[in-house]
């Protein structure tokens, strides 16, 4: 799929959405935009910060409007397209009404693939973003918590849904545990946004390639 400006730390912007074609650990990314840690009033962080405090209204207007954003692009060239979602650090298994159940829900809708919500479990731990001891400890704490049941039928691609990432240490997990029962598949990740810092660089970023229409998109959901 060919992709367009270069945005920031080797994003590009792809389509409605923002794409990384590796994060820290390894992953590629699709995302609508940057949740910021130091700019919280920003537009679509505060969309997002909504979206963690699982407020209604935000939550369906997120489904909305991510089903709006990959729904545009063209992934045909990659097969069977299979979508699992990440899990909250307090549970084993995806909640059927937490915002990664709906967004997957609606990709799903959206793109004609399919969703395997029982794929994934996973032990409970500690949330990575309460953690203060670095970036070693938070991609320590979710190695090895994933584990996967086996797919069945033509090999194609995962599709990994969450609904914010830092480092891609989930999806890292996530496809580790997929592989080791699912071998030679391929792997996408989406997620609503990446968490960054908006002075991360003396320049700063911000969210200005987000087109308009999904804030549209967005504001219009009741």
């Amino acid at each position: 799929m060919p992709h367009g400006d270069q945005l920031f730390r080797g994003f590009q912007v792809t389509g409605q959405m923002m794409y990384a074609l590796r994060l820290d650990r390894g992953n590629s990314l699709y995302a609508l935009g940057f949740k910021f840690s130091d700019m919280t009033q920003e537009p679509w962080t505060a969309r997002f910060l909504a979206v963690k405090g699982r407020q209604p209204r935000a939550m369906r207007a997120s489904a909305v409007t991510m089903a709006e954003a990959v729904g545009s692009l063209d992934f045909r060239a990659w097969g069977r397209v299979v979508l699992v979602g990440a899990i909250s650090s307090q549970d084993e298994t995806l909640a059927a009404g937490a915002p990664v159940s709906l967004l997957c829900n609606a990709i799903s809708q959206a793109k004609g693939w399919e969703w395997k919500q029982d794929i994934l479990r996973k032990r409970r731990h500690r949330s990575i973003h309460t953690l203060r001891g670095g970036a070693a400890q938070r991609d320590a704490e979710v190695n090895g918590v994933y584990s996967a049941a086996k797919i069945g039928g033509a090999v194609g691609t995962i599709a990994i849904v969450d609904d914010f990432t830092t480092r891609g240490s989930t999806a890292s997990d996530i496809e580790r545990a997929v592989t080791e029962a699912n071998p030679g598949w391929r792997y996408l990740s989406f997620a609503l946004g990446k968490n960054e810092k908006a002075g991360y660089l003396s320049d700063g970023i911000s969210n200005a390639h987000v087109p308009p229409a999904l804030s549209a998109i967005w504001d219009s959901v009741q």
